[in-house]
């Protein structure tokens, strides 16, 4: 297990020798995550590679990826790094986890600088297996898992509901709703169809034990001049509802073959392709706020509504029926094929030099399609004898279709060259790439409302124009770049690097379309040094390095340069016929241009007694300019037409990151090992257009503080009894509040200028952003006993905050239940409570945006245990089988957070991520 100083580290456009790297390069293998039971691989980097700081934002199946960001935020456009598979920008999440070789994660100039205009968020670099030279084997690689959310909402039973509401009534001086007879119904559970005394909305729509089913086959093989890879594999993914409402099937088939046609001539195909399917509610579809409306519409379930207004199982606003089929489906099926063909030439009239092309084609084919269909509820009259049930439908009252079609193409063309040339202790590497990729989308819709037969069919709808539409679009992208990169090596011990490319993209006007992004980075291997070499016989490895250069990326839209115009009407009638017009939109911006990152690294590696303990750490800043912003301009309404962007927005963004690892031999057959990386990212605006209202008050500012704060009031807790008089009236040294009158039990906030009142000038910043944390760190402890290994991560994060809002803090928000937490509220003999004084609707004051809303999302998290069994040689040789492993795995089966009832990664309403065990199997033979 200790460190191979020869290894070989996949990098931009090529391969490089880890130990003659100058550049910030994380690497992990694809073995170290195959035994993990993974849906979207983008899943598997947080913790284990310093520099990435994920957050995954939902379980779902089929949407359940994570956002990646390597090394923070560092602009307000974009932030996702460029993907990258077998050299072609593609997207790896959905690949099969077996066929992966290894994760490379490029973080400094000096690594993305070959990537241009598309290498300044980072790039993460995927390669797929390649078949070996030996007798074909034959690899089975298989799991079952069982998932359980790993954290939900606890609302409350029928008699705290009732308690809660005549709370609020009393509160409000409105009549006590529920009296204490009814109450005592809830309680003993006497008239269970009026007055359930145990209402729990998740054991009627929750299927305990969702299964998720992987299965894999491996075979490969070949000779020194021909070998071959082939992977076949299968998922399945139950949702968490009953009636399996949601669901995702993927296939993954993989074919890399290589062949050596002459002495100098090498062949590659590389075929990889997917199909994912998957299935959800017709309700699950995102709100205007971005949020889903099925997790929405649970919290309308609750002992009121969920039996007084819709009885026989139909749930707040027909859960169940949306679950169970009645209500339609969402499908969403996408076939992608990545294919491409490479040569490789050696040139035997010039040693060293090898030229290389490769075509890619990528075609990917989407279908959506909604089916919504009425849903039938019941009311209940519960004042007759015996109750009286009346049926109707919610929503629209016929079914409705909607579908659409999306085909999107990718071709790449790269060619170049790679030269090496050896000279005593002098070793040159120059490497030129030229790379040429065009993207072209098609897309068609369709939909047809008021279907008289429930037949899912288009041509089935209604043939009246006005309930039919269609639509489309389509668009053609082109980028052109040259990749240089000059690496010079002395003696192993003197490292320089010079990259970088001449890149042009379609989104800018000629004159601005191109740009040169170059880099530069040097290495000294001291441990190389005779000092050190001769007379230090435990170091293995110290370098430092330092790099700098300048990457871009894609500001804003395409074709902010020319004008843009609206199509609208009729504007006008010409012989009887109407006419449509255009109409200008924006005012165009010719010199509109990409963002440039300035990009500053410097690094150490350290590696002593055979690779027993490594360390590499890494200082990072980058400066971002020419983000776009909106114009610091003020024009009449006269004018007519919007205001380009312009690109003047300026934002650093600066930390460190670490990794290291430690291995120790207790026995011959027993060995212990601990990894750990950790990544710290601030980022800071320095330039935007701020209006002068926060601009000028220090404590609104947005300039100078990180992208994403959050500003509010800064709570002081609640008024109390005694921050009254006699007669109601706040005491006279209290500072006013503005949003009606108050009282004891209504939020408290502070004048922060000593004005004597609440207003705008009295917010401060309250909380980190959500959007991404500045810190993420993992560990791995790993023990290996013979025949058996137990490796563990723990995965965590700090510095990051969610505001609770809306159902996630209010007892009966906008008619929706409450939770256990609400009640814990504000009351004469409980005045620190986690909530305010209950009110039929959360007052204003109390809904001002303020810190005692602010949550902090840090948490820790065992996100993955796994315990395996190698099957012993012998045994399993006798019946033909080289290797095997049985195993037993889990996944985020811990969390240690300060968050209730909410998944600290996940946002607001969304699908919750999934505890998951797994037992599974590996078989070569």
């Amino acid at each position: 297990d200790s460190q191979n100083l020869d290894e070989v580290v996949v990098v931009g456009y090529g391969t490089q020798k880890k130990t003659s790297l100058t550049s910030a390069v994380s690497s992990l293998k694809g073995e170290d995550i195959s035994l993990i039971p993974l849906t979207n691989l983008g899943n598997s980097l947080g913790g284990r590679l310093s520099g990435i700081i994920v957050k995954q934002n939902s379980g779902e199946p089929g949407r359940d990826g994570s956002n990646i960001f390597i090394r923070g935020i560092s602009t307000t456009g974009a932030t996702q790094p460029l993907l990258i598979v077998d050299g072609i920008p593609r997207d790896f999440q959905q690949l099969d986890p077996n066929s992966i070789e290894t994760f490379t994660v490029l973080k400094d100039a000096a690594a993305v600088a070959p990537y241009g205009v598309a290498g300044a968020n980072g790039v993460i670099l995927v390669t797929t297996k390649r078949g070996q030279a030996g007798k074909p084997t034959i690899t089975y690689n298989s799991y079952i898992g069982f998932q359980n959310p790993t954290v939900l909402p606890n609302y409350v039973n029928g008699e705290q509901f009732a308690v809660l509401q005549n709370t609020i009534a009393a509160n409000s001086g409105l009549p006590i709703p529920f009296s204490e007879e009814e109450i005592t119904k809830f309680r003993e559970g006497s008239d269970p169809d009026v007055y359930p005394p145990y209402y729990n909305i998740w054991d009627e729509i929750l299927k305990k034990n969702s299964i998720i089913n992987y299965q894999n086959v491996e075979i490969s093989g070949g000779s020194e001049d021909h070998n071959y890879y082939v992977g076949l594999g299968y998922q399945y993914q139950e949702g968490m509802w009953k009636w399996n409402a949601t669901n995702a099937d993927r296939f993954n088939l993989i074919a890399n073959i290589q062949s050596k046609i002459t002495n100098t001539t090498n062949l590659i195909l590389n075929l990889n392709g997917r199909i994912l399917k998957s299935t959800r509610p017709p309700s699950d579809q995102a709100s205007p706020d971005g949020t889903r409306r099925l997790l929405e519409h649970i919290g309308y379930s609750h002992p009121g509504r969920g039996v007084l207004e819709y009885s026989n199982g139909m749930f707040g606003r027909a859960v169940i029926p949306m679950l169970n089929g009645e209500g339609g489906y969402f499908r969403d099926n996408t076939t992608s094929i990545y294919s491409q063909l490479s040569i490789e030439q050696d040139i035997p009239f010039i040693p060293g030099l090898q030229l290389t092309g490769t075509i890619a084609y990528d075609p990917s084919y989407n279908n959506t399609k909604l089916w919504a269909t009425p849903i039938t509820n019941a009311t209940v009259d519960a004042s007759q004898t015996p109750y009286v049930y009346t049926e109707g439908i919610i929503g629209q009252q016929f079914p409705s279709l909607n579908q659409a079609w999306v085909q999107s193409k990718q071709t790449t063309f790269q060619g170049g060259f790679n030269y090496k040339k050896s000279v005593g202790l002098h070793v040159l590497n120059l490497l030129g790439v030229f790379e040429a990729r065009s993207n072209s989308v098609e897309n068609l819709s369709a939909s047809r409302r008021n279907y008289a037969l429930f037949i899912d069919e288009i041509n089935m709808g209604s043939s009246n124009n006005d309930d039919m539409t269609t639509g489309g679009s389509s668009s053609l992208a082109r980028q052109v770049g040259l990749v240089y990169r000059l690496t010079y090596d002395y003696a192993g011990k003197y490292l320089f690097e010079a990259s970088g490319r001449y890149d042009g993209h379609y989104y800018f006007a000629p004159e601005n379309r191109f740009g040169f992004f170059p880099a530069f980075s040097a290495g000294w291997r001291l441990s190389e040094e005779p000092f050190l070499k001769g007379n230090v016989s435990w170091l293995d490895n110290l370098k430092v390095r330092a790099s700098y250069g300048q990457v871009g990326a894609l500001a804003g839209s395409p074709f902010q340069y020319l004008s843009t115009y609206n199509v609208s009407g009729p504007g006008y009638v010409i012989g009887g016929n109407a006419v449509q017009i255009i109409s200008e939109r924006a005012e165009p911006n010719p010199n509109i241009t990409w963002e440039r990152a300035n990009k500053t690294d410097i690094g150490i590696e350290f590696s002593v007694w055979d690779g027993s303990i490594n360390l590499e750490a890494d200082y990072f800043y980058e400066k971002r300019s020419n983000m776009l912003v909106a114009p610091d301009v003020i024009t009449p309404l006269e004018y007519g037409i919007g205001l380009s962007q312009v690109n003047s927005g300026i934002m650093e963004n600066r930390g460190i990151d670490l990794s290291g690892e430690v291995h120790h031999q207790i026995a011959p057959d027993f060995n212990v090992s601990l990894s750990g990386t950790f990544t710290y990212a601030r980022n800071k605006i320095l330039q935007i257009y701020e209006n002068t209202v926060t601009y000028n008050n220090i404590n609104r500012r947005r300039t100078g503080k990180p992208l994403g704060t959050q500003f509010g009031y800064n709570a002081l807790g609640f008024f109390q009894l005694e921050d009254f008089d006699s007669e109601g009236n706040l005491q006279p040294d209290i500072a006013l509040q503005p949003w009606g009158t108050v009282q004891p039990g209504d939020i408290r906030y502070e004048d922060t200028n000593n004005d004597g009142r609440i207003d705008d000038n009295d917010q401060v910043a309250i909380g980190d952003s959500d959007q991404s944390p500045r810190i993420i760190y993992g560990f791995s402890p790993r023990i290996q006993f013979k025949n058996w290994s137990l490796d563990i991560l723990f995965q965590g994060a700090g510095e990051t905050n969610l505001y609770h809002r809306n159902e996630m803090i209010w007892a009966f928000f906008n008619g929706m239940g409450a939770y256990v937490d609400n009640i814990d509220h504000w009351s004469p003999s409980n005045p620190n409570a986690k909530h305010p004084r209950l009110t039929g609707a959360p007052t204003t004051n109390n809904r001002q945006f303020s810190s005692f809303w602010m949550r902090d999302a840090s948490y820790l998290r065992l996100k993955n245990a796994t315990l395996s069994y190698n099957l012993p040689i012998p045994l399993i040789q006798k019946i033909g089988v080289q290797s095997a492993r049985i195993y037993a795995s889990g996944q985020n089966l811990l969390t240690w957070t300060k968050m209730i009832y909410w998944d600290p990664e996940s946002n607001f309403r969304t699908y919750p991520q999934q505890k998951v065990t797994s037992l599974g199997l590996n078989v070569t033979f």
